[in-house]
């Protein structure tokens, strides 16, 4: 019995303790669009951060990380309470939350997929060209 009131309490301090999403909108708020813009290069940001964790790159991985982030927002003149304000009254309304999150996913589809042709692009203008120079292989792109 004690455990299931630990559980239940503990329960109860999480709840009271994570973040309401705001029911009214704040004096400051990021149009849906800005708020758009924002989530697209903080997911693609996320991904440069995975990638450097995957390859054991962390090293001021921290500090990199934060100072891309304020980069972002400073391109925007956006601070980083305005947009967690914006963001908590956008995802506290399903449509408009609904909205943002399918624009935000149909951009980053729409930037991979530019990315890969540019890729595939390139390997078509180069080809790559293997020679030995004493002991050590080299690598020497041609263009086509």
């Amino acid at each position: 019995m004690k455990h299931k009131v630990f559980i239940g309490c503990i329960f109860f301090c999480f709840l009271a303790c994570t973040r309401q999403y705001e029911s009214t909108a704040p004096k400051d708020l990021i149009s849906q669009k800005e708020i758009e813009e924002v989530l697209v290069d903080v997911y693609v940001l996320e991904a440069a951060v995975r990638t450097c964790t995957l390859s054991n790159q962390t090293d001021s991985l921290n500090l990199w990380t934060s100072q891309q982030m304020n980069a972002i927002l400073k391109k925007r003149n956006i601070t980083y309470q305005q947009f967690l304000n914006s963001y908590y009254y956008y995802m506290g309304h399903e449509e408009s939350a609904q909205k943002i999150m399918e624009n935000v996913v149909n951009q980053l589809i729409k930037e991979e997929t530019t990315a890969m042709l540019r890729i595939q692009k390139l390997n078509k203008d180069t080809a790559v060209d293997l020679k030995a120079i004493g002991n050590d292989v080299v690598t020497v792109k041609i263009k086509k």
